[in-house]
């Protein structure tokens, strides 16, 4: 645990240069709830093709089994735009509560790493 600073003293030390931002709550949800967005063509085509030979993982509530549109992203939907070096963490506004939180680089231990991925690969089971 000392090695990812995950130690009791430490544990959150590292929290206190993570920028935080509080947000109010969109008008309309985005993307819409029966909507996926992609951010390039190039991530839609392989969107495309997974929906094609894969049964949506989830097959509860909304998506039946299903897939939905998709539909390319509109920033000006977003309430914050988060750069891929960005860590933040995210509250809302009115409430203070805990929204989202994005830590970049988190882990550095390239074993703990494949056995996250691993974990996602076999729960999501898109590839």
């Amino acid at each position: 645990m000392e090695d990812l600073g995950l130690a009791p003293k430490t544990k959150h030390s590292w929290l206190k240069d993570v920028p935080t931002h509080r947000l109010p709550r969109l008008a309309q949800p985005y993307p819409p709830p029966d909507k996926d967005i992609y951010e390039t063509k190039e991530i839609a085509s392989i969107w495309w093709k997974v929906q094609k030979v894969k049964k949506h993982p989830d097959g509860r509530g909304k998506f039946g089994g299903g897939w939905a549109d998709m539909e390319p992203l509109d920033e000006r939907n977003l309430g914050l735009v988060v750069g891929v070096d960005e860590s933040v963490i995210i509250r809302d506004l009115e409430t203070g509560d805990l929204v989202a939180t994005i830590i970049r680089n988190f882990v550095g231990n390239e074993e703990v790493l494949d056995w996250i991925n691993g974990i996602i690969d076999e729960n999501v089971g898109l590839w």
